[in-house]
């Protein structure tokens, strides 16, 4: 009954932080699970949170003009406090969940190529895929060879994540991302092909907050395609 109840507040933190995340709140997630890991027993599922919310805040101050000089200090201190998390959920391997794993896998390859880690984020990317072999984790190599700015490796990977989506809305976001990424290289005409197959796949899919924001996304980059409702 004890563990099935500290499970239960682990899924409630849990769905509380994606709200936050997906406002950009990551100053006040990062606070929540300090104060969290202070009253409750360290969860590793916690923990893994609390370095997606540094990192993005990291990335978030890094991209972003106004901090990316002032804030370096910070963003490089949060960058190392993620890796440090992410090193020691991986070290517990025979003690936590594969999740947790892949995903302290995942933000290890992409924190490394924000820092300019250039061979670690690779290797991490690589190694992640190989051990773990999904749309997932092809869709977030691509992520990383887009931050080193190699956009030819990411397209490899944005059609491997095609193939291997199980469900639309994966597949969508995926060849989403192929198409502009092509445009990115300057290759508009390849843009324009997979843009258009992302359309096809957008009037196939099931109407939803995901699939309206993956169209937001996808006429954002192509406005002369024009623009259906859903």
């Amino acid at each position: 009954m004890m563990m099935n109840a500290s499970k239960n507040i682990t899924n409630r933190m849990e769905i509380k932080l994606i709200k936050l995340a997906r406002n950009e709140q990551y100053v006040k997630g990062i606070k929540i699970i300090d104060d969290f890991l202070k009253k409750k027993s360290v969860s590793d599922e916690i923990l893994v949170q609390k370095a997606f919310f540094l990192y993005h805040y990291a990335a978030y101050l890094m991209y972003n003009k106004k901090w990316s000089t002032t804030k370096q200090d910070l963003i490089q201190q949060n960058f190392e406090d993620a890796i440090k998390i992410c090193e020691a959920i991986i070290k517990k391997r025979l003690s936590t969940n594969k999740r947790n794993i892949l995903n302290a896998r995942i933000y290890l390859a992409q924190i490394y190529a924000m820092n300019g880690r250039t061979k670690k984020a690779k290797n991490f990317a690589a190694s992640t895929f190989k051990s773990h072999p999904s749309f997932f984790t092809a869709e977030r190599a691509a992520d990383v060879y887009l931050r080193l700015n190699d956009s030819h490796r990411a397209i490899s990977w944005y059609k491997k994540s095609i193939e291997l989506a199980k469900q639309d809305d994966a597949k969508l976001m995926a060849q989403i991302g192929l198409a502009v990424t092509f445009k990115k290289t300057g290759n508009l005409k390849n843009a324009l092909i997979e843009a258009k197959r992302a359309i096809l796949l957008l009037e196939q899919s099931k109407i939803d907050k995901n699939t309206r924001i993956l169209k937001q996304s996808l006429y954002a980059n192509f406005p002369t395609l024009g623009r259906k409702n859903i």
